[in-house]
């Protein structure tokens, strides 16, 4: 059986054709256990019949064959729950090793930077490992020595070409990093800003007792470093290109113990859309990425973290608990020419937890 996650398929379907070409963003073959090993995976249009198909965000789709793509074929629709509702299916990606074979997308000939990984857990390896797999060549950068330890290794895997420090309160070490992406590729298709910080002193009080200096620290690094990428990006994105950044649903709603961040990415959200208006007829487009709760580092500052996790994926329609390589094939489509005449969007990707009430 091949599984394919399409992101919106709202106005897909034209009704006065008998059958018709669908072009699938993700592509991935599951086994019996829900897992994926991407063998026998093919890339291109899928035909299927009319009728078949209805209206979902995330849906699943099952086909019994793909031996002859150039022939519409039969097809079952499911919803995404319905699909993983196998043996083992209930839960995200396990960061198995991705073939190129696994998302239909090409990002070949395209240079991608990706700022903000710490290691294997990372949204941003994740998203790395997409990208390379679908033909990019990928730039990384850690923040210090100590970092550096844990994300070589992974950027060696990657066969990245620019491996750099980077720690955006640092002065010139941004500017470096935009130096070398000129010197050695002469110019830049994508990046991926997956950075946020704030002191833990000041990210466990009450937004009404936060310091300026933990307001400030938290307002440069989470969100102005993403306007100096803009900034830097400008220039070398001579064919056009893409800026993701990463946001969570506490930008928009109260959510417990999130506290001083839910402002500062509601700034960067913010942030995102006045970018995509300025640096649109450059080709340029910009994005924020809002996944549900996925355990890493980061959100290892933020009180009963685990708790809020099992919450959400509890009430949320999928009950799937995203993962980061779902990030990954996401920011892949999204940085591909395939998703040109989008911009300045907030995408969730949260198994649909932001469209239910308290």
């Amino acid at each position: 059986m091949i599984h394919v996650d399409q992101m919106d398929l709202a106005g897909a379907f034209p009704k006065d054709r008998a059958s018709f070409s669908l072009s699938i963003p993700f592509l991935r073959r599951r086994g019996e256990d829900g897992k994926g090993d991407g063998a026998g995976t093919k890339k291109g249009m899928i035909c299927a019949s009319e009728g078949v198909f209805k209206r979902f965000s995330l849906c699943a789709i099952v086909f019994d064959s793909l031996k002859n793509p150039d022939k519409p074929i039969s097809g079952t629709i499911r919803t995404e729950a319905q699909a993983r509702a196998v043996p083992g299916g209930k839960k995200g990606g396990d960061m198995e090793t991705i073939k190129s074979t696994d998302c239909v997308v090409s990002l070949e000939n395209k240079y991608g930077m990706i700022f903000g990984m710490a290691n294997e857990l990372s949204i941003a390896y994740g998203v790395a490992k997409v990208c390379r797999a679908a033909g990019a060549e990928i730039g990384v950068t850690y923040l210090n020595e100590k970092a550096e330890h844990y994300v070589r290794p992974l950027a060696e895997k990657l066969e990245s070409t620019i491996i750099m420090p980077c720690n955006v309160q640092k002065a010139g070490e941004l500017e470096k990093v935009f130096d070398e992406v000129k010197k050695k590729w002469g110019r830049l298709d994508f990046l991926l800003h997956a950075i946020a910080y704030a002191p833990l002193q000041d990210l466990r009080l009450r937004l009404a007792d936060v310091s300026l200096e933990g307001w400030t620290i938290a307002m440069d690094v989470s969100v102005h470093s993403f306007i100096r990428m803009a900034r830097l990006a400008e220039p070398l994105m001579t064919r056009g290109g893409c800026l993701i950044t990463l946001s969570y649903l506490g930008g928009e709603r109260v959510i417990r113990n999130y506290r001083m961040m839910g402002p500062v990415k509601a700034a960067l959200q913010q942030t995102t859309e006045y970018l995509a208006a300025e640096l649109g007829d450059k080709g340029i487009r910009v994005h924020t990425i809002s996944p549900g709760p996925i355990m890493t580092r980061a959100a290892s500052g933020l009180a009963d973290f685990e708790e809020l996790l099992k919450e959400q994926y509890a009430r949320a329609p999928e009950s799937y608990v995203v993962s980061n390589e779902d990030v990954g094939f996401l920011a892949a489509y999204l940085a591909s020419d395939r998703a040109k005449g989008m911009t300045g969007n907030l995408i969730y990707l949260d198994s649909g937890y932001n469209i239910m009430g308290e």
